[in-house]
């Protein structure tokens, strides 16, 4: 029996793992989940920035942008 990190239901099939190893059924994948829009790897939401369009960016483009003196998120 697996259950989904984000909603807590148990499935019998399998779930999406993620790198944490947080498990997410197919309904949760994308509410909590998100790809980055410049590298384009999916992470989940609570580690990523969210910018004025609804967009997403990991911490590691966040930080690469932050350095070079641009920033997405104004």
């Amino acid at each position: 029996m697996n259950q989904c990190t984000c909603c807590n239901q148990k499935y019998e099939e399998e779930l999406y793992i993620s790198d944490k190893g947080n498990t997410f059924c197919d309904d949760c994948l994308g509410e909590c989940n998100a790809i980055c829009k410049i590298c384009e790897e999916t992470f989940e939401k609570p580690d990523m920035y969210e910018d004025e369009d609804g967009k997403y960016i990991c911490e590691k483009c966040y930080a690469k942008l932050q350095e070079g003196g641009n920033s997405v998120l104004e």
